[in-house]
């Protein structure tokens, strides 16, 4: 019965009639039509009640279909970038121990392998620092997390909400999630009708440099990567309605929200939704717990739990509280890295180059050194000519001592803003090394 969805989402119930999807032929279909369409979906996968099946998480209407039929079956879908190769993909079959593999709309059996019964929805983390993890969540974590964003966001049933991330992203399932629970419509292109959007930095550059009419733009949801004051003032001065955001997979996507930015307000990324906390050890690490917040990592098919006592999870991310009560991110523990026996952190560096009106994006990797063990090597991305390495040093020494000048400079390779959402420290540290051989 199609009513499933409904029950699944009683927010949609009395929209049946309201457009949920648009396509990326121009089409549109309905909550009705949606909901139909799943259950014809439902009736392909003979799977059951706690399954797990794998899918390529394609941003098609196909992948929606799938996985909301999935849902309805009580399975557990666990979602996969169909960018990853053949190889790293029969790994990550493995690690989720899928009891099925869904390719192109082929419902394929995988050797059986144990697991807990917990998960209801399984997804890897973006591995910036370090292996990804499978990150178990349900449903509800879900719910929990989009329920108090919808007000901060102003969604409503006449918004449109632009697919920007893929649905192999906790980001991109949230957008899901929000528009469903807002009886909101996605819109699988970006097309004039578009009113939210949520960007990483690099994809924010992107439409900076390539601009597009989208005259019922509401909010441009800021976040995933360290954000660029730069790229904030660039945005603000073209009157783009930026809101900024901090999040993770663990927690279901967002922590914090920013209201609507203003000219010459500083950079901060909010304050705590509903149903979460957050707080700062003495280190400066941020730790968050709340409704939204996983079950746990899932190690070789069993549960394991991360939390600390009281039942918060340590992010290995970095941040201070603004005198109004506005969260700033300063960086990550992971990117800490020591030269001659000082701890460098790139992002102290990186944010004093942003002071320069020139330098757009700024990536600060360690390269191997034979005095130091390792030295800083800076990546820039600039609107005018680039800067001349004494004029960079002499900026920083102002700030910071001798030992954090970077040992060069260079402009940040254009294939870096193409290799995926975020721009990858790891591909910038092949290139610095490179550079130097």
């Amino acid at each position: 019965m199609p009513d499933l969805l409904f029950s699944t989402f009683p927010s949609i119930s009395p929209s049946r009639s309201l457009p949920a999807i648009y396509t990326k032929e121009g089409t549109c279909i309905s909550y009705d039509q949606l909901a139909q369409e799943v259950a014809i979906y439902r009736k392909k996968l003979h799977v059951h009640p706690g399954s797990r099946v794998a899918l390529c998480a394609e941003s098609s209407l196909e992948t929606l279909f799938f996985f909301l039929a999935l849902l309805e079956l009580e399975a557990t879908p666990c979602l996969l970038s169909p960018r990853l190769p053949f190889d790293s993909i029969q790994e990550r079959l493995k690690l989720c121990r899928a009891d099925f593999f869904l390719e192109n709309a082929s419902l394929r059996p995988l050797p059986k392998q144990p697991h807990s019964q917990t998960a209801q929805i399984l997804l890897f983390t973006s591995a910036s620092s370090g292996p990804a993890k499978l990150v178990v969540l349900s449903k509800e974590h879900f719910l929990h997390n989009v329920e108090g964003a919808i007000a901060p966001l102003r969604l409503s049933s006449l918004s449109c909400y632009y697919l920007s991330v893929p649905l192999f992203h906790v980001s991109g399932l949230s957008i899901l999630f929000r528009s469903l629970l807002a009886s909101a419509s996605l819109s699988l292109t970006l097309q004039p009708r578009v009113t939210h959007l949520s960007f990483v930095p690099t994809q924010l550059l992107r439409l900076l440099e390539n601009p597009i009419y989208l005259p019922h733009l509401q909010c441009i949801l800021l976040g995933g990567a360290p954000i660029p004051p730069a790229l904030l003032m660039k945005s603000l001065e073209k009157d783009l309605p930026i809101q900024t955001t901090y999040g993770m997979t663990e927690m279901a996507s967002q922590i914090t929200v920013s209201k609507t930015f203003q000219k010459g307000s500083p950079l901060h990324v909010g304050k705590p939704l509903p149903r979460r906390e957050v707080r700062l050890l003495p280190s400066k690490e941020i730790l968050v717990k709340g409704d939204c917040l996983c079950a746990g990592y899932e190690v070789d098919g069993i549960l394991t739990s991360p939390f600390l006592e009281g039942g918060w999870f340590a992010t290995k991310d970095l941040g201070a509280w603004s005198r109004d009560g506005h969260l700033e991110i300063l960086g990550r523990k992971d990117n800490l890295f020591i030269s001659g026996g000082e701890n460098i952190y790139p992002e102290e560096i990186e944010r004093h180059l942003y002071e320069m009106p020139s330098i757009l994006l700024a990536f600060v990797v360690p390269i191997p050194d034979p005095e130091f063990g390792q030295r800083p090597f800076a990546f820039l991305w600039t609107v005018s000519s680039f800067p001349l390495k004494q004029e960079l040093d002499a900026h920083l020494l102002r700030f910071l001592p001798s030992f954090y000048l970077p040992v060069s400079y260079r402009p940040l390779p254009i294939e870096a803003l193409h290799q995926g959402m975020k721009i990858s420290r790891a591909f910038l540290r092949q290139k610095a090394l490179e550079a130097f051989n």
